[in-house]
């Protein structure tokens, strides 16, 4: 962000989402760690800024929240990411378009990345764990930023109905 905000000289650089990070590098900060994304934030903003929410700019911030919630099932789900999710389809967004082409869609290499890591599946419910690997050529063809072994953990937590997944 440093190089972004050097690069745009005087113009203030924002900053809204839901992770922690350093407000020092923008010149404003907006950050909810008890939010589900940086779209819910942003939609709790223009709702008490009273900004008018697009048809459009509906189904972009719930892309953001399925995207970030992996469609509802991490632990960063809860109700105000429910609130947001209901008005924005209230106010039109296009929950099947997002759900079809965000969240039914997988690349080849994500779903040979996922195979890899099921062959090498050990699963032990009686310590509520479930242990796999992927070999470094798979996660790097797969995702470079690591959202897949995100979505991986995700989907075998909610799968094999285990808190602990180490891949």
């Amino acid at each position: 962000l440093t190089e972004v905000k050097n690069k745009l000289g005087r113009i203030p650089l924002h900053r809204i989402d839901h992770n922690a990070s350093d407000p020092a590098v923008c010149d404003y900060h907006l950050a909810d760690r008890t939010a589900s994304s940086a779209c819910e934030v942003f939609w709790r903003l223009a709702k008490s800024a009273h900004w008018p929410i697009t048809k459009s700019a509906a189904t972009c911030l719930l892309a953001g929240i399925l995207s970030d919630t992996m469609n509802f099932s991490n632990g960063a789900t809860g109700a105000g990411c429910f609130r947001a999710a209901a008005d924005l389809i209230r106010r039109g967004a296009d929950f099947a378009r997002i759900s079809e082409r965000l969240l039914k869609c997988r690349r080849v290499d994500e779903l040979k990345c996922f195979g890899s890591a099921l062959q090498c599946l050990v699963h032990n419910p009686g310590r509520d764990a479930a242990l796999t690997y992927i070999s470094k050529n798979d996660a790097l063809s797969s995702d470079s930023s690591g959202s897949s072994t995100g979505e991986l953990i995700s989907f075998l937590q909610k799968n094999l109905r285990v808190s602990t997944v180490m891949v």
